[in-house]
Parts: structure tokens; sequence; C-alpha cells
């Protein structure tokens, strides 16, 4: 009697460890994530052919915004688009999602003239609407409306007036002197651009902190040989600008992306 039970018993209780083994290694339900894969095996997959509708708004919004940080690594830029939209569409209220598909169009400009038929101008502002969708579910973010600012380095033709205006916005949640001084120093290479030589000297000497030191040596340099061209007299040599880092280079994990 004893060895039949035993006989039984044995091949229940490895069916039990194997149960527990298999769920343990399947900790998530539901459609897959790239983060739960690696890029190859992520490859194989469809965001758009899984049950995805079987999530809850929040975490089918998640679902979305983590495939389309999967495919700014992997692309194809389309998906990028694509499933940054899903994720609006499913959560329109977070700021996270409009920023990051901002980003995206910004750092894929040729992508996303071909995917939206827009030109590179419509692309410009279509990425400016999304950076402006953000900044209004999350008003009170400085690094959201800096990020938005820095965005019309890379425009062109130049939109100066535009672009003063977001440093503005930039400035009004401007919190500390350090935030605003860069503000100030950003604004003057604007002014000295569009030949606003006299604004642009009233923002350099608001610029006290050591750490601007340099760049404001560089743009006054920049106002006085502006002002000598102006006059018809040969200038000095400018010192060469600190190259700016690139508006999007930050990002997320793709700029990286925030998530």
């Amino acid at each position: 009697m004893i060895r039949k039970l035993y006989r039984w018993l044995v091949p229940a209780l490895a069916l039990v460890a194997l149960i527990v083994v298999v769920r343990a290694a399947q900790p998530f339900r539901g459609p897959l994530r790239p983060a739960l894969m690696d890029s190859a095996q992520a490859g194989e997959l469809d965001p758009f052919k899984q049950d995805y509708q079987s999530l809850p708004p929040e975490e089918a919004a998640n679902y979305w915004n983590d495939w389309a940080e999967h495919y700014s690594h992997e692309g194809p830029p389309s998906k990028v688009f694509a499933c940054f939209t899903k994720a609006i569409q499913t959560d329109g209220k977070r700021s996270l999602f409009y920023e990051n598909l901002a980003t995206s169009i910004f750092l894929y400009r040729k992508d996303a003239a071909e995917y939206y038929q827009l030109t590179e101008q419509q692309v410009f502002d279509l990425a400016l609407s999304c950076y402006r969708a953000a900044l209004q579910r999350d008003p009170s973010n400085y690094g959201l409306a800096k990020e938005i600012a820095r965005s019309f380095y890379v425009i062109r033709p130049a939109r100066t007036e535009d672009a003063l205006g977001a440093w503005n916005d930039a400035l009004q949640l401007a919190a500390t002197d350090r935030d605003r001084q860069d503000v100030y120093v950003n604004m003057a290479r604007l002014r000295i651009g569009a030949d606003q030589l006299t604004e642009a000297e009233e923002l350099l000497r608001r610029v006290t902190l050591p750490e601007h030191a340099d760049m404001k040596a560089v743009l006054e340099s920049r106002v006085a040989a502006q002002r000598s061209k102006l006059a018809g007299v040969d200038p000095q040599p400018e010192a060469p600008a600190p190259k700016p880092a690139s508006p999007h280079a930050k990002a997320r994990k793709h700029r990286g992306m925030r998530s």
C-alpha cells in the first residue's frame, strides 16, 4: 500500500514543482512587453497583434510606450510614431507620451515627413504642437519648457520670435538663479542673431554666475563685433563659442526617451 502511494506521490510532487517553476518564469500575464525579452525575441512580435485590449487603460498606455521605446532603439521610426500615438490615444492625460512623440519627430524628421506626408516645416510644427500639448498637461515643468525652447535651434529658417517666446515661457517657470541665467544666455544668443544688440546687452548684464562666464564673454565679444560691423569698422576676431549640446541629445532612454 505504501509503495503504491509512493509511486503516485512522486510524479504528483514533480508536477507541482514544474508548475511552480513555469509560473515563476512567467511573472507577466497578458501581452508581452519588450522589457521581458531580448531584442531578437521582441523583433519577432507584433505589438498590434497581441491582446492589449485586455489591459486597463493606464497599463495599456505603458505597454505602447514600452514598445515605442523599443523601436526607438531598434527601428523602424514609423513604429515609434505609431506606438507613441497609440499611447496618447489610450491615455491622453499624460504629458510624457506627447513629449516622447515630439522628441521622436524631431529626431527622425525625414522619417516623420514621409510617415505623416508633411513638409519639413510642417514636421516642425507637428513636433512643437506635441510639445505644447505636453506642457499643457504638465504646466509647471521647467525642464520641458526649456526643451521646447531649445528645439528652435534645430529649425531652419530660424523662428526667432517664436523661440524668444518659448524661452520667456521657460523663464516664468525657472525657480533658481541658475535656471534664470541660463535662460538669459539663450535669449541673448537669439537677440544677437537678430541684430537686437541693446536687448542682448541688457540680458547679459543679468548673467553673473561663474558657470556662465565663458559663454557670456563669447556673446559680449559677438555684440562688440556686430556693432563694429554695423559701423563699418573691421571687428576683432571672435573667440569660438562653446558648442551647445544638441537639444535632443537628452532624453528618455533614447535621448534617450523618458519613461
